[in-house]
């Protein structure tokens, strides 16, 4: 009996302890389940963070190359750029030794121009002078002639006339053909014998006028202001250089630097030729030289 009761104990015993085992089994399972979803979830998070690292590399390496890719391409264009700019810095050294040589060469030339123009101011200072000296001897009045004396006789001189075959108007047009071809020193030569062999003739005061254009044209402007005078004083009104020569000594006046005796001229020039062609030519004159058309009235005195 106290056997069986003992074998009961220990069957009711291995019961409890059955159920308690599976009971620990059971929760055993449950952790190993947990802790499988837990490793799984684990994994997952390691192979996103692989693969997200995977790209963030490939990108890493990509970018490297195309950077690569930059860098030779800088540097392909830095080389262009620096043989272009050795180019340009030859091109440019070889224009501006051109250039040098060029102002040397200019400088050269305008040492010599300043040269020249030193001569004429000196030529001109001169011509001044004598232009000078010229207008006061035209202002000053001539002495009065000498009195008479009693003739004393003398053998008469031969009559000096032109050359057998010698023309007024064939010595006339040779002049001139002269005058024109530039050989002035024979226009002047052959305008003078004309003066002198035919002084009475209509083409005389032409062909004096003629004489002031060619010292005009010569720059001598003292002689052609003398050549001019005569033409202006010594022949008649009719004469049809008249106006040209007054416009002509007015010019000689203003190229020899003497603008206040131009204008007196052009004034002049006015007065006797009112309202034509060498009024207007007159007044541009007087305008060009900052004068006025009509002379200045004087101050009354008081």
């Amino acid at each position: 009996m106290l056997r069986s009761k003992y074998i009961f104990m220990i069957s009711l015993a291995l019961s409890f302890s059955a159920s308690a085992a599976n009971k620990e089994h059971e929760a055993i399972q449950r952790d190993i389940s947990l802790l499988a979803d837990d490793v799984r979830k684990m994994q997952k998070s390691v192979d996103d963070q692989l693969i997200a690292i995977k790209t963030m590399v490939q990108q890493v390496i990509n970018s490297s190359s195309q950077t690569n890719t930059g860098l030779v391409a800088f540097e392909v264009k830095m080389i262009e750029r620096m043989q272009n700019l050795e180019k340009n810095v030859n091109t440019a050294t070889a224009n501006l030794g051109a250039r040098v040589d060029t102002m040397a060469d200019e400088f050269r030339r305008i040492r010599e121009d300043v040269g020249d123009v030193n001569g004429r101011l000196k030529r001109m200072q001169d011509k001044m002078a004598d232009l000078e000296t010229l207008v006061k001897t035209i202002q000053t009045p001539p002495a009065p002639p000498p009195a008479p004396v009693a003739p004393v006789s003398a053998p008469a001189a031969a009559p000096t006339g032109p050359p057998p075959g010698t023309t007024a108007e064939g010595l006339f047009q040779n002049a001139t053909r002269d005058k024109i071809g530039g050989r002035y020193e024979l226009a002047v030569s052959g305008f003078q014998d004309y003066l002198k062999w035919f002084p009475d003739t209509d083409n005389a005061c032409v062909a004096q006028y003629n004489i002031g254009e060619i010292y005009f044209n010569k720059q001598d402007y003292v002689n052609a202001l003398v050549a001019f005078d005569v033409v202006i004083e010594k022949y008649p009104e009719n004469c049809s250089h008249r106006p040209n020569a007054m416009f002509m000594r007015a010019r000689s006046f203003e190229k020899a630097d003497q603008p206040t005796a131009a204008a007196r001229e052009y004034r002049k020039l006015k007065a006797d030729f009112p309202g034509g062609e060498w009024d207007r030519k007159a007044t541009a004159a007087l305008r060009s030289l900052g004068f006025s058309a009509t002379a200045p009235q004087q101050k009354k005195r008081r």
